[in-house]
């Protein structure tokens, strides 16, 4: 099946990435494991503080970064990292947090959740859920408006985004005033056009590796019947009601056609959404390739949607 080209200013970048086997998982977790750090945290410009929130007998990690002179009532930025579920960890794009913190003055915070294989869902989910409810119940004390909460995520970030904003929307609490959405991991059945596209032979996040993802998440249950919105949000069949919503994709992904399917049908039950598809962007695009043309353009359109966003909030 033919595939959209690579950018030309992605393609080499990708090029030697190392093709996906399951024995790979912990030299993934390895490599995942380092901290960016941030000029910003490093002189003081942004202060970062450590909570444990509780979930059942669990403590849930949750980072809180925020000017040194915020005294409340900012905008409240709830961020979950990817990694395919199976990766990954809060601090891994703490430049990017300081910089959105410094820039449009709010607060974010950032979770880590318990990964698969190890913990299969709901454990994840669950974390995620528990610790975006304890920042609305204390959003004041975190130098915050615990009324104007945006949830934002990529890949299996974006995945437990759009899942908290679906429990948000069922449980009646807490209240989200958008979700952001960059590559959302969305379906486990991994039946789209792009899905086949790139099931096997890709450079970045493939079929092979996807896969191993979901069935490490979902085990048995991947690709069957009963799997709920809140694992694979996808299969979510009524959209009405969640938050106004921004994704965006590259068009040479395996996530392509999952994250079009989604915002179709966001827009049909009435949801304000914005969606952007980048020409020749792999999964994580911004990521391996910071100043190609695409990453320029795709972090305009967000910071964009984001002071719209706010602005009207």
């Amino acid at each position: 099946m033919l595939r959209p080209p690579l950018d030309p200013q992605v393609a080499p970048m990708v090029a030697g990435f190392p093709p996906f086997a399951p024995d790979r998982l912990p030299i993934m977790r390895e490599r995942s494991s380092a901290i960016e750090a941030s000029e910003l945290v490093e002189n003081g410009t942004v202060t970062v503080t450590e909570y444990l929130v509780p979930n059942g007998s669990i403590k849930v990690p949750l980072t809180v970064y925020r000017k040194a002179e915020t005294a409340g009532n900012r905008p409240i930025i709830f961020w979950i990292h990817g990694g395919g579920l199976i990766v990954g960890h809060r601090f891994q794009e703490q430049p990017t947090h300081a910089k959105l913190v410094a820039d449009l003055d709010l607060v974010i915070t950032s979770v880590d959740y318990r990964l698969a294989p190890e913990y299969p869902y709901p454990a994840g989910f669950e974390d995620c859920f528990a610790a975006l409810n304890w920042v609305a119940e204390n959003g004041v004390e975190l130098g915050g408006d615990p009324h104007r909460i945006l949830i934002m995520g990529g890949s299996a970030g974006g995945n437990l985004a759009a899942a908290c904003a679906i429990a948000a929307r069922d449980w009646g609490k807490p209240r989200l005033i958008g979700q952001m959405l960059f590559c959302p991991m969305l379906d486990d059945r991994l039946d789209s056009v792009s899905q086949q596209q790139y099931a096997t032979n890709t450079k970045a996040w493939g079929g092979d590796a996807n896969k191993f993802a979901w069935e490490c998440y979902l085990g048995a249950n991947q690709g069957g019947d009963g799997v709920p919105a809140t694992a694979a949000p996808g299969r979510l069949t009524d959209l009405s009601n969640l938050p106004p919503t921004f994704l965006d994709c590259g068009d040479a992904e395996l996530f392509r056609d999952d994250v079009v399917a989604y915002a179709s049908r966001l827009w049909a039950a009435g949801v304000p959404t914005d969606l952007h598809i980048w020409a020749g962007g792999c999964h994580g695009f911004e990521i391996c390739a910071p100043d190609a043309f695409i990453t320029t353009g795709a972090k305009a359109a967000r910071m964009n949607w984001l002071a719209r966003l706010l602005g009207s909030n």
